[in-house]
């Protein structure tokens, strides 16, 4: 057993805390890899999302909400600190109030 003020208890401390600022580092680098690598592909967002269906109008307000429209800086400022708040995602992409998937809602006839 590791008694208070051991020095196996200082190095396992040691140790997993330096394992805690590496993994902590690698996710972020690995985040701000994900972010730029998403921020660089050619082509809309909205075109990939909706397919062939996305209507001009459609689009631009898809890059609106999303924020698209905003300069990088300020994009990647949002991504950390909705990631820090928990907020991974948009779940208005996927569904309307009713339930309904929004693409077929937007879907031309």
């Amino acid at each position: 057993m590791l008694a208070r003020g051991s020095p196996r208890l200082e190095e396992a401390i040691r140790y997993l805390g330096s394992r805690l600022v590496t993994t902590v580092l690698i996710v972020i680098g690995a985040m701000l890899l994900l972010f730029t690598l998403t921020s660089v592909v050619p082509g809309d967002p909205a075109t990939t999302l909706f397919g062939p269906q996305a209507t001009p109008e459609l689009s631009r307000r898809f890059i609106t909400e999303m924020g698209l429209d905003q300069p990088l800086p300020i994009r990647l400022w949002r991504f950390f600190a909705n990631v820090a708040r928990g907020n991974l995602g948009v779940e208005s992409l996927v569904t309307d109030d009713d339930g309904a998937p929004s693409t077929t809602r937007e879907a031309p006839e």
